[in-house]
């Protein structure tokens, strides 16, 4: 699996939201961002339809959009990657981060110090 572009996921969570959708029904949802035109949202469902993400039923001229990969499979997909690349593929460090930022131990943007501290608590 690879990481989605932003306009990718977005696109992904209208078809996991409304699926089956044509593409209409997706600019008709994608309304709040600058790039709303037919032509680019049904250029990045076909970019999505390559990357095996999403593909399509034809009814006549009327293309019925579905996504071929589960939203939690995406979801586990990254998180094991951010795991990977901030954590180094600890997931011990990852929830002790979680836990410290969430309960206001840790600022969200001190990641080095969530890591001293479970690097220290495993001594």
């Amino acid at each position: 699996m690879i990481r989605l572009t932003d306009n990718e996921e977005r696109v992904m969570g209208i078809l996991w939201e409304y699926a089956p959708i044509t593409a209409g029904e997706i600019v008709n949802n994608y309304r709040d961002l600058k790039t709303s035109s037919y032509t680019t949202v049904l250029k990045i469902v076909m970019v999505l339809k390559e990357k095996g993400f999403s593909s399509h039923n034809s009814l006549g001229r009327i293309h019925l959009c579905f996504p071929i990969i589960e939203r939690i499979d995406y979801l586990n997909y990254l998180i094991n990657d951010l795991i990977a690349k901030f954590f180094d593929n600890s997931l011990k460090d990852f929830l002790i981060y979680v836990h410290l930022t969430f309960s206001g131990s840790l600022d969200l943007f001190s990641s080095q110090e969530s890591l001293c501290i479970s690097k220290n608590s495993s001594m």
